[in-house]
């Protein structure tokens, strides 16, 4: 299959990337304690030659030291897929993907009743779809389309009440 790369320090990382080795797809992962995917020293390592980079942090300044690491190895046309938790708003970071060519898609990550959940933008491009749908559909248990992927979440827990978004 494909090979990923995972970086991460939320609870449900390691989980993720167990779920993607046994889906086939070679992964590399950094930041995690021992898992099934190959371990690399440095974000960086771990994501070159990655088609797709999962990434799950819960806090904008373990992502933005990860991707700071990650990014200058990420080449063109490499697929973002940022299943933090919390939308982490670095703009900055961001704009630097875009620039290199990577493509980042929010993905929120939930977890209801023990179920992990992803919130995903309705509207992607077709390529983005094929690429990125069949990795989340074996990282999570429940993908969601919505407009606003964040407020996805937010109806969830609504509508259920015991809604855990995952934390260190």
């Amino acid at each position: 299959m494909s090979t990923l790369a995972v970086l991460g320090n939320n609870p449900h990382t390691i989980e993720i990337t167990t779920r993607l080795a046994r889906a086939s797809h070679t992964v590399r992962t950094h930041g995690l304690p021992a898992t099934d995917g190959m371990s690399a020293a440095t974000a960086r390592e771990a994501v070159a030659d990655a088609i797709v980079v999962l990434t799950s942090f819960d806090s904008a300044t373990a992502m933005s030291a990860a991707m700071a690491d990650a990014l200058p190895a990420m080449g063109a046309g490499t697929y973002w897929l940022d299943l933090s938790p919390a939308a982490h708003d670095n703009t900055h970071m961001i704009a630097r993907a875009a620039q290199c060519g990577v493509t980042r898609i929010a993905a929120p990550l939930a977890e209801l009743r023990g179920v992990l959940i992803a919130a995903v933008p309705a509207v992607l491009d077709l390529h983005s779809r094929l690429v990125c749908d069949p990795i989340l559909r074996a990282a999570v248990d429940l993908v969601i389309r919505s407009s606003r992927p964040e407020l996805g979440l937010v109806g969830l827990e609504a509508q259920f009440g015991d809604l855990a978004v995952p934390t260190s």
